[in-house]
Protein backbone atom coordinates (compact mmCIF):
# COMPACT_ATOMS: atom_id res chain seq x y z
CA UNK A 1 0.00 0.00 0.00
CA UNK A 2 1.63 3.67 -0.61
CA UNK A 3 -0.07 5.52 1.80
CA UNK A 4 -2.21 5.80 4.89
CA UNK A 5 -5.77 6.22 2.88
CA UNK A 6 -5.24 3.14 1.25
CA UNK A 7 -4.56 1.39 4.48
CA UNK A 8 -8.07 3.06 5.37
CA UNK A 9 -9.99 1.86 2.44
CA UNK A 10 -8.79 -1.26 2.57
CA UNK A 11 -9.22 -1.87 6.11
CA UNK A 12 -13.60 -0.48 4.95
CA UNK A 13 -13.85 -2.50 1.98
CA UNK A 14 -11.20 -4.98 0.69
CA UNK A 15 -10.15 -3.02 -1.53
CA UNK A 16 -7.32 0.05 -1.63
CA UNK A 17 -9.95 2.06 -4.03
CA UNK A 18 -13.13 2.94 -2.13
CA UNK A 19 -13.62 4.23 1.13
CA UNK A 20 -16.88 2.75 2.04
CA UNK A 21 -18.03 -0.21 3.58
CA UNK A 22 -18.39 -3.10 0.76
CA UNK A 23 -20.44 -6.12 0.50
CA UNK A 24 -16.89 -8.18 1.33
CA UNK A 25 -16.16 -6.19 4.14
CA UNK A 26 -19.49 -6.91 5.81
CA UNK A 27 -19.61 -10.47 5.17
CA UNK A 28 -15.81 -10.79 6.93
CA UNK A 29 -15.42 -7.87 9.16
CA UNK A 30 -12.05 -7.80 11.36
CA UNK A 31 -11.22 -9.91 14.47
CA UNK A 32 -7.68 -8.86 14.78
CA UNK A 33 -5.45 -6.62 13.03
CA UNK A 34 -1.99 -5.73 13.68
CA UNK A 35 0.62 -2.75 13.14
CA UNK A 36 4.23 -3.64 13.02
CA UNK A 37 6.03 -0.31 11.73
CA UNK A 38 8.40 2.42 12.83
CA UNK A 39 6.24 5.51 15.22
CA UNK A 40 6.29 9.12 16.70
CA UNK A 41 4.13 9.98 18.77
CA UNK A 42 0.43 9.06 17.85
CA UNK A 43 1.68 8.28 14.36
CA UNK A 44 1.89 5.05 12.90
CA UNK A 45 5.19 5.89 10.08
CA UNK A 46 4.49 3.21 7.36
CA UNK A 47 6.87 5.01 5.12
CA UNK A 48 9.84 5.62 7.92
CA UNK A 49 13.45 4.78 6.71
CA UNK A 50 14.56 5.13 10.01
CA UNK A 51 17.28 8.12 8.75
CA UNK A 52 16.01 11.57 8.47
CA UNK A 53 12.72 11.15 10.00
CA UNK A 54 11.36 14.32 11.09
CA UNK A 55 8.10 14.23 13.25
CA UNK A 56 7.10 17.87 11.52
CA UNK A 57 7.11 16.51 8.29
CA UNK A 58 4.04 14.74 7.08
CA UNK A 59 4.27 11.62 4.68
CA UNK A 60 1.46 10.48 2.86
CA UNK A 61 2.08 6.78 4.07
CA UNK A 62 1.67 8.41 8.07
CA UNK A 63 -1.15 6.58 9.73
CA UNK A 64 -2.42 8.87 12.63
CA UNK A 65 -5.54 10.01 14.34
CA UNK A 66 -7.13 11.71 11.29
CA UNK A 67 -6.89 8.88 9.35
CA UNK A 68 -7.73 6.18 12.26
CA UNK A 69 -11.33 8.40 12.72
CA UNK A 70 -11.88 7.30 8.66
CA UNK A 71 -11.84 3.89 9.91
CA UNK A 72 -15.82 2.55 9.51
CA UNK A 73 -16.85 0.64 12.49
CA UNK A 74 -19.27 -1.73 10.76
CA UNK A 75 -15.86 -2.86 9.54
CA UNK A 76 -15.08 -4.41 12.65
CA UNK A 77 -16.61 -7.24 14.79
CA UNK A 78 -18.84 -5.38 17.49
CA UNK A 79 -17.16 -6.05 21.08
CA UNK A 80 -15.07 -8.68 19.75
CA UNK A 81 -12.14 -6.76 17.64
CA UNK A 82 -8.80 -6.68 18.81
CA UNK A 83 -6.03 -4.26 17.16
CA UNK A 84 -2.54 -4.17 18.46
CA UNK A 85 -0.21 -1.22 17.20
CA UNK A 86 3.70 -2.10 17.74
CA UNK A 87 5.10 0.48 16.72
CA UNK A 88 6.64 2.87 18.79
CA UNK A 89 5.04 5.39 20.92
CA UNK A 90 0.85 4.62 19.49
CA UNK A 91 -0.16 5.68 22.80
CA UNK A 92 1.91 8.53 23.36
CA UNK A 93 -0.20 11.78 22.80
CA UNK A 94 1.43 14.35 20.48
CA UNK A 95 1.57 17.07 23.43
CA UNK A 96 4.00 14.84 25.61
CA UNK A 97 6.84 14.95 22.95
CA UNK A 98 9.84 15.02 24.40
CA UNK A 99 8.44 16.32 27.84
CA UNK A 100 9.54 15.32 31.33
CA UNK A 101 7.85 14.40 33.84
CA UNK A 102 9.02 14.67 37.94
CA UNK A 103 7.08 10.75 38.42
CA UNK A 104 5.94 8.02 36.19
CA UNK A 105 2.51 7.95 37.98
CA UNK A 106 2.24 11.92 36.42
CA UNK A 107 3.55 10.32 33.11
CA UNK A 108 0.83 8.01 33.10
CA UNK A 109 -2.15 9.86 34.23
CA UNK A 110 -1.07 13.03 32.03
CA UNK A 111 -0.84 10.97 29.36
CA UNK A 112 -4.12 8.83 29.85
CA UNK A 113 -6.14 11.98 29.88
CA UNK A 114 -4.86 13.20 26.55
CA UNK A 115 -5.79 11.84 23.04
CA UNK A 116 -3.60 9.42 21.38
CA UNK A 117 -3.90 7.10 18.44
CA UNK A 118 -4.59 4.41 20.13
CA UNK A 119 -7.42 5.79 21.87
CA UNK A 120 -8.87 6.84 18.64
CA UNK A 121 -8.60 3.44 17.15
CA UNK A 122 -10.54 2.40 20.28
CA UNK A 123 -13.55 5.28 19.45
CA UNK A 124 -13.87 4.46 15.94
CA UNK A 125 -13.72 1.06 15.52
CA UNK A 126 -14.95 0.12 19.13
CA UNK A 127 -12.08 -2.53 19.19
CA UNK A 128 -9.93 -2.88 22.32
CA UNK A 129 -6.46 -1.85 21.10
CA UNK A 130 -3.18 -1.55 22.87
CA UNK A 131 -0.01 0.29 22.07
CA UNK A 132 2.95 1.40 23.78
CA UNK A 133 4.03 4.82 25.59
CA UNK A 134 7.59 4.97 24.53
CA UNK A 135 9.40 2.60 22.63
CA UNK A 136 8.41 -0.76 21.28
CA UNK A 137 11.73 -4.05 21.24
CA UNK A 138 11.54 -5.82 18.25
CA UNK A 139 14.76 -7.98 19.86
CA UNK A 140 12.84 -11.16 20.40
CA UNK A 141 11.06 -10.99 16.89
CA UNK A 142 14.29 -12.89 15.87
CA UNK A 143 12.82 -16.13 17.98
CA UNK A 144 9.77 -15.99 16.90
CA UNK A 145 8.06 -13.43 19.75
CA UNK A 146 5.81 -10.78 19.50
CA UNK A 147 7.44 -7.68 20.04
CA UNK A 148 7.29 -5.41 23.41
CA UNK A 149 8.17 -2.78 25.34
CA UNK A 150 11.66 -0.94 25.33
CA UNK A 151 11.92 2.27 27.00
CA UNK A 152 10.64 5.52 26.89
CA UNK A 153 13.14 8.50 25.69
CA UNK A 154 15.25 8.78 22.33
CA UNK A 155 14.05 11.45 20.28
CA UNK A 156 10.37 11.85 20.91
CA UNK A 157 8.93 10.05 24.00
CA UNK A 158 8.57 11.65 27.47
CA UNK A 159 11.30 11.03 30.24
CA UNK A 160 10.96 10.96 33.72
CA UNK A 161 13.30 13.08 36.12
CA UNK A 162 15.60 13.40 32.53
CA UNK A 163 15.76 9.17 32.67
CA UNK A 164 13.76 6.76 30.38
CA UNK A 165 11.90 4.40 32.15
CA UNK A 166 10.46 1.04 30.59
CA UNK A 167 7.27 2.13 28.43
CA UNK A 168 4.26 1.38 29.56
CA UNK A 169 1.48 -0.33 27.71
CA UNK A 170 -1.98 1.19 26.96
CA UNK A 171 -4.92 -0.92 26.43
CA UNK A 172 -7.99 1.26 25.55
CA UNK A 173 -11.76 -0.45 24.86
CA UNK A 174 -14.73 2.09 24.12
CA UNK A 175 -12.34 4.88 24.15
CA UNK A 176 -10.93 4.31 27.88
CA UNK A 177 -7.70 4.11 28.53
CA UNK A 178 -5.56 2.25 31.10
CA UNK A 179 -1.99 1.72 32.29
CA UNK A 180 -1.21 -2.46 31.89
Amino acid sequence: MKSADEVVNYVNSQTTKSQYLSSERKADQISDLSAFSHGVPSFIRFGCENSGVDINKYDKSDFGMLEAGKFLKNAFLPNKSQVDLFSCNAATPIQNLRLDFRTEASLIQTSLKLPNLVNSLSVSTGATVTGYIGRTDYSSSGNGQLPSGGKTGGDYSPTVRGNPVPSIKVTSKNGKNKAN
